[in-house]
C-alpha cells in the first residue's frame, strides 16, 4: 500500500503506461518500413534475375517466369494467384518483366509493390 501513498510513484507508472501504446506504435511502424523495404528489393531482384536468364534462352518469356518462380521459392505466398503477378513479354528483341507482390502489413493495411526489368536481345542463342 505504500504505492498508493507515494503520489510521484503513482505518476511515473502513469507515464510509462500511456507511453507503452506510444512505443508499440514506433516499433510496428519500424517494422512495417523494414518489411516493405526488404520486399520491395526482393521483387526487383526477382524482376532482374528473370529478365537476366530469361534473355539467354532460345524462350525468353517462359524462361523468365520460371526463374521468377524459382527465385521465390521458400516465400510466403509466391505462387502465381492473388498474391503473386507476373507480366513477362517478349518483343522487338526485348523482354520486358513486371513482378507485383501482394502482402498484408501489421495493423491490416494490404500492400501491393511492383518491380520491373527490361533487357535487350544482343545475341540470341
Amino acid at each position: 500500500m505504500k504505492i498508493l501513498k507515494d503520489k510521484r510513484g503513482f505518476a511515473q507508472m502513469l507515464t510509462l503506461a500511456a507511453m507503452i501504446p506510444v512505443l508499440m506504435l514506433l516499433v510496428a511502424a519500424m517494422i512495417n518500413v523494414s518489411v516493405v523495404t526488404s520486399a520491395q528489393t526482393f521483387v526487383n531482384e526477382a524482376a532482374l534475375q528473370g529478365a537476366r536468364v530469361g534473355i539467354r534462352s532460345a524462350d525468353p518469356a517462359a524462361t523468365a517466369r520460371a526463374a521468377i518462380l524459382s527465385f521465390g521459392e521458400g516465400v510466403s505466398g509466391w505462387r502465381l494467384d492473388d498474391r503473386l503477378g507476373l507480366d513477362v513479354s517478349f518483343a522487338r528483341r526485348t523482354l520486358n518483366v513486371e513482378v507485383r507482390y501482394r502482402f498484408v502489413l501489421i495493423g491490416g493495411q494490404e500492400r501491393v509493390i511492383t518491380g520491373r526489368s527490361s533487357m535487350r536481345a544482343v545475341d540470341l542463342p
